[in-house]
């Protein structure tokens, strides 16, 4: 009976291996799962959002174009794939996973009970959707104790026309007899989020730290901490506490609440912070400033010596911004893009010529603007250019705050005794109108072109000049001839002569190849890009391994390697992408599995806990850059 008494347990062992292995089975399949970090959060708030695409090597990253209630930001994005072996009854099960996990912050932009869509993730051709989630935006509890306020002076702009943002957060005076006292000293720091502190793209604005720095708080803990930014102090990134930043509190006057409804007439019972910042736009577009928030315990009310404080959350709402095109009306023909205000000079070279010979013509714009966006005038508009000159289409080059072009001219004909004045056209965004500038013409001095007559053809070498015409002598070819040294065979030797011209061609065309070849080289920045990512990366990888940031330095330099190559941006560029591109190349899956892998391993060591990645990865990320290297010298593939 004991020897029967096994069965059932066999066969549940059996049955459980059975029913891993059909779950293992299931899961093969890819498919997306979505995770909210928390599902209820206070207007103004973000929310971390995953989005975890399991089961599939190569995903593409998830498509949250319909996500219109949020703002989207970027937060990493991480490997998922790992491998585990299991022994069951003897029997070896291998289970290997693979995906990656996509991290975004949601912002809500209204309040109320959401809805985060489903995200659609392609894998091998097909569409995937993942789980919508609910959100919940709770609004801020009704109070007058902290009002915030977002203001941009002006809101509307052209490129390159600096606005600014202002933040300002009203707090209530302190009860009698302490009303003349800062309402920031009595309380610890509220936490105040500025979503702004990190400039949008496409607005130059001084760095978060100039900004931010001269604004700490030195002597008391009294102001506000602004992002969670923490002030360097300890060795670790966890030893360093959360900045202070003194807002400069002051009595708030009438001018200061006039543009807020719910506190005119009403500043002498507040007191008024302000954080203001500066940008200049490069070009036309919709910015959104905030929404902001503040949290934090406030003082209400005085019992006896002692403050009781209440908990309080706020939000200012969003301020927006226009940057406006150009205006169409009143645009001259010469207007070439150019915005802001300028200047320019020309120059031409020689300035004595002949008909038909080049010449050289500088145009040179400096001044305080968008000059890497502004193109060439176009001469052949300029009717004295286009009935005096053959123009040849101009190159231009940025050097410091100077733009310069540079034109091929020839003289059509000898009248022609001035290079005509040009034409240049701004926006000047001070004076919000278009000014038209033109240089001073340049005298020159265009002769005939050199006409050979007909003796200068006949007569060659140092011999005698030939009149006009050939004579002919009726004594024969030899009749004037005495000396029988003088006597040679002029008759042209037709295989020595095209053996020659043909040398010569060769000749010509070998060097037209060279300078060209010399020319392509200088003008071609796509080229000097790639002779130049061995170099580039290897000081990266030198100065990651000095300064201790592995992770970031290795990721770096093997990514800058492969965007140098391909001649395409290294911003964003994956794990993924830098295999796909390295398989491309022909440099073998094993190179492109390695390099992949590493650039994975640095992401999961900076997505990490905070810890650092150990010294064993400098070795193999030497050894895989020098395979690269030595796998495309001499290649110039893209």
């Amino acid at each position: 009976m004991a020897k029967f008494g096994c069965i059932p347990a066999l066969a549940l062992v059996w049955g459980a291996s059975l029913a891993w292995a059909d779950a293992l089975a299931q899961e093969s399949e890819p498919r997306v799962e979505t995770r909210l970090e928390r599902d209820e959060i206070y207007e103004g708030e973000s929310v971390l959002y995953t989005v975890l695409v399991r089961n599939t090597r190569d995903p593409r990253p998830p498509d949250l174009s319909a996500f219109q209630d949020f703002e989207v930001r970027g937060a990493g994005e991480q490997s998922l794939n790992s491998s585990e072996v299991r022994i069951i009854n003897g029997r070896v099960i291998r289970k290997e996973t693979f995906g990656r996990a996509y991290g975004y912050l949601l912002t809500p932009r209204q309040g109320g009970r959401l809805i985060v869509p489903a995200p659609t993730v392609e894998v091998d051709g097909k569409k995937l959707k993942g789980e919508p989630r609910a959100l919940r935006v709770v609004a801020p509890e009704a109070q007058n104790l902290v009002i915030l306020d977002i203001s941009a002076v002006p809101s509307e702009v052209y490129p390159l026309q600096p606005f600014e943002v202002r933040l300002r957060v009203f707090v209530r005076r302190l009860p009698a007899p302490r009303e003349d006292r800062d309402p920031t000293s009595v309380i610890d720091p509220a936490a105040l989020e500025v979503p702004w502190a990190d400039p949008p793209a496409d607005l130059e604005s001084a760095s978060t730290s100039d900004w931010l720095s001269p604004k700490l708080a030195r002597r008391q803990q009294r102001g506000f901490t602004i992002n969670k930014i923490a002030r360097k102090a300890g060795i670790f990134e966890f030893d360093d506490p959360i900045a202070v930043f003194d807002l400069e509190g002051r009595p708030a006057v009438e001018s200061d609440v006039a543009s807020i409804p719910s506190l005119a007439g009403r500043a002498e019972e507040y007191w008024v912070y302000e954080l203001v910042r500066a940008f200049t736009p490069r070009r036309p577009g919709s910015y959104r400033f905030g929404p902001a928030t503040v949290k934090g315990t406030f003082a209400e009310e005085l019992q006896g010596r002692r403050f009781s404080g209440r908990k309080v959350y706020a939000i200012g709402k969003a301020a927006h911004v226009t940057v406006k095109s150009v205006p169409d009306e009143g645009k001259p023909a010469s207007f070439t893009g150019a915005i802001g205000e300028f200047g320019i000079s020309v120059d031409v070279a020689p300035r004595k010529a002949r008909v038909g010979d080049p010449m050289t013509f500088t145009l040179v714009v400096t001044g305080r603007g968008n000059l890497e966006d502004v193109a060439a005038p176009d001469l052949t508009q300029v009717p004295e250019f286009a009935s005096r000159f053959k123009l040849y289409e101009a190159t231009s080059e940025t050097k410091g705050e100077r733009r310069i072009f540079t034109y091929s001219l020839r003289p059509i004909a000898a009248a022609v005794t001035h290079v005509p004045a040009v034409p240049f056209s701004y926006f000047d965004v001070a004076k919000e109108r278009y000014i038209t500038i033109h240089t001073e013409p340049i005298e020159i001095e265009i002769a005939e072109a050199v006409r050979m007559e007909g003796g200068d053809i006949v007569v060659g070498g140092n011999g005698p000049r030939a009149g006009k015409s050939v004579e002919a002598r009726l004594e024969g070819i030899f009749a004037n001839i005495t000396d029988a040294r003088q006597i040679s065979n002029d008759a042209v030797n037709v295989p020595g002569t095209v053996g020659y011209a043909g040398a010569l061609g060769v000749l010509y065309l070998f060097g037209a190849v060279w300078v060209a070849r010399r020319r392509r080289l200088r003008e071609d920045p796509a080229l000097q890009r790639r002779r130049a990512a061995a170099r580039r990366a290897r000081e990266r990888l030198d100065e990651a391994l000095r300064s201790g940031d592995r992770a970031q330095g290795i990721r770096a330099a093997l990514v800058g390697w492969v965007a140098d190559v391909a001649g395409i941006p290294e911003a964003g560029l994956t794990a993924r992408e830098v295999s796909e591109r390295v398989r491309e190349w022909g440099a073998g899956e094993a190179l492109a599995g390695r390099a992949a892998a590493l650039i994975e391993s640095c992401d999961a060591w900076r997505y990490g806990a905070g810890a650092e990645a150990p010294a064993d990865l400098d070795a193999p990320a030497r050894a895989v850059l020098e395979e690269l290297t030595s796998a495309f010298r001499g290649k110039a593939k893209s």
